[in-house]
């Protein structure tokens, strides 16, 4: 029972610690509804109904009509393209589906406007791409690795825009030239951003792709483009994602359990329990005692873990309080110091001797004459006595005296 306890525990700080510091997502478009933030233009398909060898629309798959079926999508709907200029491929930018009309264009696009992401740090995107071709290769103007080049380029690019500023590239696709005439049936990820292809292929199966998004602002859009003029060129994008990852904040404050110890308890002992208080849910923190300002007292101090405790046993008659600084590091080595005072309470000791100011008395003095003045030892300065007889090893003759106030 003790493991099972001790795994759980482990599994939820590791919850806790996904929560405060891996990506975060604030925005998608599944496709199955509309964005969850901004807009997206066109906003629903165009085209017919029926299934088109010729399209750009959102389609469960039933509507489209693909040599290559497209698997592993998520949910119901996905967005997909093929051979823009022909019939069917037209796409209105708001309410019903409407009746086809033919692009101009063989590139098509879809806009994403007005993602907030005001606070937002450690953006990232993903999403999921797929693309296909048959018997219609996908050209590419550039010679690429084959030294024969085309008279268009086809090519799927994903691209960003924050705060008005011009697009950006997230990630481009194009084919690779590896054909004798310098085209491919295929389409690669271009990593080195050379317009040739090089990198992951794109295949009918989606495949999720991942990119970091420079910088940071207040409004995010996103498009991509896909240049396609010939049928059996057919590419689908799903479940498009917006992630942030909080930058690692520096602790903002150190606290101690208590501040305070009981003297002459055991060397070794425990003052208090140290924590820390962070903006990042799920930080881990080491504590060590640090030389500065208020840390006149720190090698009297340990620290364990959390745990402060005191080198010696303290004696309040000796020394009644100390100034120690402390130090909390982030799982990043980001820090905060403070300074605290440990005062030691002061207890009650036991008297440590008793005096009398005479032990001698002349005879024939009168009854209740005083022998001498009672006095005691102890390190509590202040503290009052009380004197009285009692019985134990001496006291033979304990009836023959009385004691007043001090006074035997």
């Amino acid at each position: 029972m003790k493991k099972n306890f001790t795994l759980i525990y482990a599994m939820l700080l590791f919850l806790f610690w996904i929560k405060g510091s891996a990506q975060t997502q604030f925005w998608s478009d599944t496709f199955d509804a509309l964005p969850t933030g901004g807009l997206r233009v066109p906003e629903e398909n165009g085209g017919t109904t029926s299934p088109s060898a010729s399209y750009f629309k959102l389609t469960d798959g039933s509507t489209i009509q693909q040599i290559v079926p497209f698997t592993g999508k998520q949910g119901t709907y996905f967005w997909a393209g093929e051979d823009h200029n022909a019939a069917g491929t037209g796409f209105v930018t708001s309410g019903a589906q409407g009746a086809a009309t033919n692009s101009p264009n063989n590139e098509l696009q879809i806009q994403w406007t007005g993602i907030p992401i005001t606070g937002k740090t450690g953006l990232s995107f993903k999403g999921l791409i797929a693309a296909a071709s048959t018997n219609e290769p996908w050209d590419n103007t550039n010679a690429c690795a084959s030294g024969v080049g085309t008279t268009n380029t086809d090519y799927i690019i994903v691209e960003y825009s924050i705060d008005g500023a011009p697009y950006s590239s997230l990630i481009r696709f194009f084919n690779r030239g590896s054909a004798a005439n310098g085209v491919d049936k295929y389409l690669f990820e271009d990593t080195d951003g050379n317009g040739c292809g090089d990198g992951t292929q794109l295949t009918n199966v989606f495949g999720e792709f991942s990119k970091t998004i420079a910088g940071t602002g207040n409004i995010l859009n996103l498009r991509i483009r896909v240049f396609s003029e010939g049928n059996n060129e057919e590419w689908g994008i799903d479940n498009f994602r917006l992630f942030e990852a909080p930058t690692n904040a520096a602790p903002t404050d150190l606290s101690l359990s208590a501040t305070a110890i009981n003297e002459n308890v055991a060397a070794g002992s425990t003052v208090g329990i140290l924590s820390s208080v962070d903006l990042d849910l799920g930080n881990t923190f080491t504590y060590s005692l640090v030389s500065g300002v208020g840390s006149t007292d720190n090698a009297a101090f340990t620290i364990s873990g959390a745990n402060l405790q005191i080198v010696a046993s303290p004696d309040f008659e000796t020394k009644s309080s100390y100034s120690i600084r402390v130090k909390t590091a982030d799982q990043g080595a980001l820090s905060f110091e403070k300074t605290f005072t440990i005062n030691v309470n002061n207890l009650n000791e036991v008297p440590t001797d008793l005096a009398l100011s005479a032990t001698a008395i002349n005879e024939n003095v009168a009854a209740g004459s005083t022998v001498g003045i009672l006095s005691s030892i102890d390190v509590d300065a202040a503290n009052t006595f009380t004197y009285t007889l009692v019985a134990g090893a001496g006291s033979t003759d304990n009836s023959a005296f009385t004691i007043s106030g001090a006074n035997l």
